[in-house]
């Protein structure tokens, strides 16, 4: 409440002064929240009447100023790949893989290593555990997207290769589109995902057989 008093009256025009005040929300710092940034302008039109020296307050054009803050909830997205050999599904286990990324990018829990890695299922599936992205993830966003890069890479142990595989060791680039979006429905702020544009990458290998050789000579004794 503001009270107004004869002594702020002392430049009114023919008894009529104007006040103008800026209302602001406070932004906070709490992680997931979207602040309201909106300023207002609240005018109160003070009037004196000279007979009865009684001031009146009345707010100009009745603005009540109104302010939405929004939670963001984090989203979790996973990638994945599929692996082949000589076009069939590889045994359970068979293959190694290992999801990089620069540095500062979400990425899923590491091992004790530091890497994130995974095998293969029976089905050729590779999948590696969910990333998390959150609001905080969105600074830099444009138009309130955001695409972050990945690479996807079979692990191969270059001093001990298994006789007659050939390996896939090239990379496969992985994006995962992170936008931030208003759900019509409910009205909530909300992250959504894109992985690779719904394309799964898919790492082949070849086996080749070994194939017995003879070499056939002849002898002549004369």
């Amino acid at each position: 409440e503001i009270l107004f008093t004869l002594e702020d009256m002392k430049d009114a025009v023919n008894g009529v002064k104007e006040f103008n005040y800026t209302v602001r929300e406070v932004l906070g710092s709490a992680e997931g929240y979207i602040y309201d940034d909106t300023k207002y302008t609240v005018t109160m039109i003070v009037k004196l009447n000279s007979e009865t020296n009684q001031l009146s307050v009345e707010v100009k054009n009745n603005v009540v100023p109104g302010f939405i803050n929004y939670y963001v909830k984090p989203v979790e997205a996973k990638i994945e790949a599929t692996k082949t050999l000589n076009g069939e599904k590889p045994t359970n286990g068979k293959f190694t893989f290992e999801l990089t990324a620069e540095e500062g990018t979400p990425m899923p829990k590491a091992n004790a290593e530091g890497k994130v890695i995974v095998t293969n299922d029976a089905n050729g599936k590779v999948v590696f555990p969910a990333i998390e992205y959150t609001l905080e993830d969105m600074k830099d966003a444009v138009d309130d997207k955001k695409t972050f890069t990945y690479t996807v890479r079979e692990v191969v142990d270059t001093n001990n290769r298994e006789a007659g595989y050939i390996y896939d060791e090239v990379g496969k680039t992985v994006t995962v589109t992170v936008s931030l979006v208003k759900n019509e429905e409910t009205g909530i702020m909300e992250l959504v995902t894109n992985v690779n544009n719904g394309v799964v990458p898919e790492i082949k290998n070849i086996y080749v057989e070994p194939e017995p050789g003879v070499i056939k000579a002849t002898k002549t004794l004369k």
